[in-house]
């Protein structure tokens, strides 16, 4: 049986258990819904107040903000909890459990501990993505369709690349489930608004240290057809998905790297 039928078994075997209990199944996800409404609530209140922000309507940031919370989704339905739980397992020991595993550690952390509350995240996201092009008269066509799915796979890679890296980082120091909710929760939060707005120091990090920048300020500036602060479209659109292919590939290898390095921890 090959893994990615093991994935799908798992995931209806998973879902038929979570709709035992379907007020919680529901509840989980509107939770989800109804803490990024919110977000999407500030930032309305926030232009509607000072009109634009740096320059971009309710609507340009809402396209961004969506396209931040539906790569997110994406990138966090497999590798969130994973990568947040691997702090505790080595810790307690419960990691030295699935190296006797017959399947790599690495593919059964992922298949084990998919997180069905990311799913708010997408379809939300994706609902927002198209009020946003509406609203925007943005011109659809099939290259736009093609560029845009180009950059949203991209934009999910480095999300899931990110967390991978967080949850590897545990192999050597046993402590990164605070790097985590600093990387997500603290610098991810900065994505809701123009990278443009902020200082040199700031642009530099989102660009070239923690490249969330290519998350969303660069694919909605160039669905909007905005200047840059740095790079020209044609150079981004190809560059974006390379910087995410290579930091996927740096995030798995370093996560083998600390595999190979592992020394159990737990009593």
């Amino acid at each position: 049986m090959n893994v990615l039928k093991l994935f799908y078994l798992y995931i209806i075997i998973f879902l038929k258990s979570k709709m035992e209990y379907r007020f919680s199944f529901f509840m989980d996800l509107f939770a989800q819904v109804f803490t990024n409404a919110i977000n999407c609530i500030c930032i309305w209140v926030l232009t509607y107040k000072f009109q634009k922000v740096g320059g971009w309507s309710f609507y340009e940031l809402l396209l961004l903000y969506s396209i931040n919370l539906t790569s997110f989704g994406f990138g966090a339905l497999l590798f969130w909890a994973p990568m947040y739980s691997m702090e505790n397992m080595i810790k307690q020991g419960d990691f030295d459990k699935i190296l006797y595993k017959p399947i790599s550690p690495f593919i059964y952390l992922i298949i084990s501990q998919f997180d069905y509350v990311f799913f708010a995240h997408i379809f939300l996201g994706m609902f927002l993505l198209v009020i946003s092009v509406c609203k925007l008269n943005i011109i659809i066509s099939l290259t736009s369709v093609l560029i845009g799915f180009l950059l949203l796979i991209s934009a999910s890679l480095i999300q899931a690349s990110l967390l991978i890296i967080c949850g590897s980082i545990n192999f050597w120091f046993v402590k990164s489930g605070q790097l985590i909710d600093i990387l997500v929760w603290g610098i991810r939060k900065f994505l809701e608004y123009p990278i443009s707005i902020y200082n040199c120091a700031i642009k530099f990090i989102l660009v070239f240290i923690i490249p969330y920048a290519f998350v969303s300020y660069f694919p909605a500036a160039i669905v909007l057809s905005r200047e840059m602060f740095i790079g020209t479209r044609d150079v981004i659109i190809i560059i974006t998905p390379i910087i995410a292919i290579v930091l996927f590939a740096f995030s798995c290898i370093l996560w083998h790297k600390g595999l190979l390095k592992y020394d159990s921890t737990g009593s």
